[in-house]
């Protein structure tokens, strides 16, 4: 349980099993966590009913698996639930690549990579493989070399998600090599976690003082991704708190009204 849970306490919805920001009973919390193991195992029983397919049909040395997922799951850390926050249960996604011998070639060999990656390398990633041209227009990054040499795909990335719950608030963040700096945009709110001392994310940094670098070092980083946001979540070089919100539909409609 992070030292900074209480910052979402006039969110919560107690005994509400719809409520992202709740606390529940253990009964109710294993329940949910049951059924959440149930799932994966029902998605790794059809995973083996792929493989078992591919084999069967001839093909398994000549396919790559990319497993992903769009978000995880809080399942009760610090008292959230579903997806929609910047901390890594919601956050941290799988990238799972599986590749026969055959197709290793310049791929370096096989093990765990420690690299930022996000679902925008999923295509680059899948054409390089295939050998066809990655358009320039793609903004997302083939991890065939990063994997082989062993260098990063990217220094940071940056997330963002309007949570409809805490009302007037954004979640922005960044998330470097080491740290993942949360920036609330309603009240200019900061978080600051160590996320390889701190996995977790426990201990918020900005709350306990200190790391005056890294914090400002973060926040800059996210400065320069929203300077030309029209929300104007930017002025002056400064972060500014407060700005309207748009939610997705209304985007949406917009767009499709251009």
């Amino acid at each position: 349980m992070g030292d900074w849970v209480q910052q979402f306490d006039e969110f919560r919805r107690d005994g509400d099993d719809e409520a992202e920001f709740a606390h529940r009973s253990r009964s109710r919390h294993d329940a949910v966590k049951a059924g959440y193991y149930g799932s994966v195992e029902f998605i790794d029983f059809q995973i083996n009913r792929l493989m078992e397919t591919l084999h069967d049909q001839g093909v398994a040395e000549d396919t790559a698996i990319l497993f992903v997922s769009d978000h995880g799951e809080m399942l009760g850390d610090h008292d959230l639930y579903r997806k929609s926050v910047a901390y890594e249960g919601s956050s941290h996604i799988p990238f799972l690549l599986h590749l026969p011998p055959r197709l290793r070639k310049d791929w370096g060999p096989a093990g765990d990579v420690e690299a930022i990656v996000e679902l925008r390398d999923v295509m680059p990633t899948l054409l390089d493989l295939a050998g066809v041209p990655i358009p320039g227009t793609v903004t997302g990054t083939s991890v065939r070399r990063p994997v082989a040499e062993g260098t990063a795909v990217r220094d940071h990335l940056q997330g963002e998600h309007l949570i409809h719950q805490l009302g007037r608030h954004s979640m922005q963040w960044i998330l470097t090599e080491r740290h993942k700096y949360v920036w609330f945009s309603g009240d200019g709110r900061e978080q600051l976690f160590d996320l390889r001392e701190d996995p977790y994310e426990c201990v918020d940094l900005v709350a306990a003082g200190g790391h005056t670098a890294e914090l400002t070092r973060h926040r800059e980083l996210l400065i320069a991704h929203l300077k030309d946001r029209e929300e104007g979540f930017v002025s002056d070089g400064a972060l500014v708190p407060g700005r309207p919100l748009r939610s997705e539909a209304e985007w949406v409609r917009e767009f499709a009204a251009d």
